[in-house]
């Protein structure tokens, strides 16, 4: 099964987009049932080109609350330097239900992030840990001010 896995996630980086896609309809299906597939997905987030994280990050947002046992793993993700799997960090984070606030200081540094996308998503994020994200009520004050309109909005229902 494992050997499955790993093929699994390996064509979540190929160059064939059937492939990529069959790869990720195949992983979510049995992911769903097994946290041990769950696991070896965080694993393989750890050292994975941006292209495979982003996908198995949009795996995981996918899977929701099943998604659990790779919270650690997809808050590790933040600090990629590529936009599309940042992206998908935050995306599933958004997803996932969080066990406790460990990420909220960085989440508070991708309030500013250059990426308008990523310091709405973070606001979001950081408005769905309620008061686990106490900390961040002065960042997010700070993105009222905002030059963009979507991180404004999502600043304010943080708060």
């Amino acid at each position: 099964m494992a050997a499955d896995v790993s093929r699994l996630i390996d064509g979540l980086a190929s160059e064939n987009a059937r492939v990529r896609s069959e790869s990720a309809r195949e992983l979510m299906r049995i992911a769903e049932g097994d946290p041990a597939v769950v696991a070896e997905m965080a694993q393989r987030l750890k050292g994975s080109s941006s292209m495979r994280c982003a996908a198995l990050l949009n795996v995981l947002n996918l899977l929701g609350a099943a998604a659990s046992p790779a919270y650690v793993a997809v808050v590790d993700c933040l600090s990629r330097r590529s936009v599309s799997a940042l992206s998908a960090a935050l995306a599933t984070l958004e997803a996932i239900p969080s066990p406790l606030g460990s990420h909220v200081p960085s989440l508070v540094r991708r309030l500013r992030s250059p990426t308008v996308q990523i310091r709405a998503a973070a606001a979001r994020g950081l408005g769905r840990l309620g008061e686990a994200a106490a900390e961040a009520v002065g960042p997010l004050l700070e993105s009222l001010s905002d030059p963009e309109r979507s991180v404004r909005r999502a600043a304010a229902q943080a708060l």
